[in-house]
C-alpha cells in the first residue's frame, strides 16, 4: 500500500515541478523583458484578465508551497518504508566461536653483559656528539656564504 502511495505522490510532485515551472515562466518580469515576454507579455493579461499578476503569484505561491509538501510527505515514506523493511530483515545470526591461537613470542636476546652495554651506550653519546659537530659546522659555513642578491626584474617587451 505505501508503495502505491509513494508512485502516486512521485507522480503528482513531477506534475506539480511542471506546474510551477511554467507559471513562473509565465509570469512578467519587472523590465517588461526576459522570459514573461516570450510568452507574448501582455497576451497572459488579455487572455487571463487584468489581475493576472496576482492570480500568478497566489499560483506560484500555492505551487511551491505544494512541491515542497510533497516532497517532505515522500521523504518521510521512504523513511518509513526503509525502517519496516529494516526491522522485517533483521535475522538472528548464529553465535560463531572464536578461535584465537597464540603464536609462540620470539626470545628477545638479552644482553647481561655490563662491558656490552657500557659499549652501546659509549656508540650512542659519540653518535650524538658526531650530528651535534656535524650541524654546527654547517652552520658556520652557511653564515660564510655571501648574501644573495635578489635579480632584477626586467620588463616583458
Amino acid at each position: 500500500m505505501v508503495n502505491i502511495i509513494i508512485s502516486f505522490l512521485t507522480f503528482v510532485l513531477i506534475l506539480t515541478s511542471l506546474f510551477l515551472v511554467l507559471v513562473i515562466l509565465m509570469q512578467r518580469a519587472n523590465s517588461n523583458a526576459g522570459m514573461g515576454s516570450a510568452f507574448g507579455g501582455g497576451v497572459t493579461e488579455s487572455a487571463f484578465g487584468a489581475e493576472t499578476t496576482n492570480i500568478l503569484t497566489r499560483a506560484t505561491k500555492w505551487s511551491a508551497i505544494a512541491f515542497f509538501v510533497i516532497a517532505l510527505v515522500l521523504y518521510l515514506l521512504y523513511m518509513s518504508r526503509e525502517g519496516r523493511l529494516a526491522q522485517t530483515t533483521e535475522v538472528d545470526l548464529p553465535d560463531i566461536p572464536v578461535v584465537v591461537e597464540t603464536a609462540p613470542a620470539e626470545e628477545m636476546p638479552v644482553i647481561a653483559d655490563e662491558e656490552a652495554m657500557a659499549g652501546m651506550q659509549a656508540t650512542a653519546e659519540e653518535a650524538t656528539q658526531t650530528v651535534a659537530e656535524e650541524a654546527e659546522s654547517l652552520s658556520q659555513e652557511a653564515a660564510e656564504l655571501p648574501p644573495v642578491e635578489e635579480p632584477v626584474s626586467t620588463p616583458a617587451p
